[in-house]
C-alpha cells in the first residue's frame, strides 16, 4: 500500500482507493445508516477504480463527501434535542439531559 500525501492510497493492484477513520462513538450508528450486515464499522472505504493518480485525486473529493454524509446522518439522532422540561428557575433538570448525548468512552 502506497500513501499519496492525504489523499488516495494504492493497493497492491496499483488501485487506487480512498478511506476514512468513523468516529467510535459512531461505529454502530454508522452501520445503520449504511445498512451493512455487520453491526459496526471502524472505516469507511471505498475504491476509486482507478490507477491514474491524476484521475483518483479528481474521484477522491466526492466520495470523501458522501463519507461526510453517511458521518452527518450517523451523528443526526445524536444532535436532536426535544423539548426539554424546565424547572421553576428556568434550568433543565438532570434527568431531563439523560440520553441526549452519547456516552463518553
Amino acid at each position: 500500500m502506497v500513501r499519496v500525501g492525504m489523499g488516495p492510497i494504492k493497493n497492491e493492484h496499483g488501485v487506487y482507493h480512498v478511506r476514512k477513520k468513523v468516529p467510535k462513538a459512531l461505529e454502530e450508528a454508522t452501520a445503520t445508516v449504511m445498512g451493512a450486515s455487520k453491526t459496526r464499522v471502524s472505516w469507511l472505504k471505498e475504491t476509486l477504480g482507478t490507477k491514474d493518480e491524476k484521475q483518483a485525486k479528481i474521484r477522491a473529493k466526492p466520495v470523501m463527501m458522501k463519507f461526510d454524509g453517511i458521518l452527518a446522518k450517523a451523528e443526526a439522532p445524536f444532535l436532536e434535542v426535544g423539548p426539554l422540561v424546565k424547572r421553576a428557575g428556568g434550568v433543565p433538570s438532570k434527568s431531563d439531559l439523560k440520553g441526549l448525548l452519547p456516552p463518553l468512552c
